[in-house]
This record gives C-alpha cells, structure tokens and sequence, in this order.
C-alpha cells in the first residue's frame, strides 16, 4: 500500500498506478475512490499533507507511508491506518477505533479514529469529550509515551 507499509488485505489501484488500501484512502483525508462503488482508482495521493509522510506510527514505529492523528483533543499519537486495521494491536493494549458514519443532515461522512488510548471516547458525544477526558485523567491514569 502506497499510504502505510502493511502488505496485505483488500487494496485498489491508484490513479498513478500503484496500490492502495481501501481503509488507507478512507481515512488519509486527502483521498478518494473516483467510483464509489468500485472504490477505485483512488486519487489524491499526490496532495497527502507533507507533514503525515514524517509521522512516525505508534504501531511499526516508522515514517513509512501517510499516518493519521488520533482525533482525541491534544492526543498526537499518529499511526497508518493499516496498520490499526492489520497489525495485532495486543502490544499496545487495546485496539483502535475507526469509523465511517454518514451525518444526518448534511449527507456527509465524517471519519473518526482513535488511538487505542481513547479509543472509549468512540461513543462520547462531541459536547462531552472534554468532560469525560477531565474524569478519566482523575480516575484512572494512564502513560502517554
């Protein structure tokens, strides 16, 4: 995969002729699939922020592909999207939490994703993370490294 350096599960051919994971292209919010049925070719992959090529995975400790930020506020743990979906996840004690959910209003996809540090923020409503952060980092403390 163009955008993260596991090798395996279902990818799509890019614009450019390489390979993409379907999970990749998305959550890396710089790209899409042209057909959304087929999902595929997948674009965008040229206008990937500079920045997300230099962040270094949580998961495989390197900078190789696009990763993405955990969405937790002030959390900047980063990791490639294929290796939250593909890689055993028990050396960091827990899983990550992605997901692609339709706004009812507007007709848009908003993608979450969590680290597996905030992974029980995937049910909180926006208005509450805050609290529910402030509770957690009271009670049940946890290392950030």
């Amino acid at each position: 995969c163009v955008l993260c350096p596991v090798q395996h599960g279902p990818m799509k051919p890019t614009d450019d002729g390489r390979w993409c994971h379907i999970a990749c292209s998305h959550f890396v919010p710089e790209t899409c699939a042209v057909d959304v049925c087929k999902q595929e070719p997948i674009t965008g992959i040229e206008d990937v922020d500079e920045k997300r090529w230099r962040m270094r995975c949580i998961v495989c400790g390197t900078s190789k592909g696009a990763c993405v930020q955990c969405d937790a506020p002030k959390c900047f743990k980063t990791f490639h999207v294929g290796c939250a979906v593909y890689v055993r996840r028990e050396l960091l004690g827990g899983a990550f939490y992605l997901m692609a959910e339709e706004m009812p209003k507007t007709d848009e996809i908003r993608h979450r994703k969590y680290c597996p540090y905030h992974a029980f923020l995937a049910n909180v409503p926006d208005s509450q993370v805050a609290k529910h952060l402030r509770r957690r980092s009271k009670g049940e403390r946890h290392k950030h490294r």
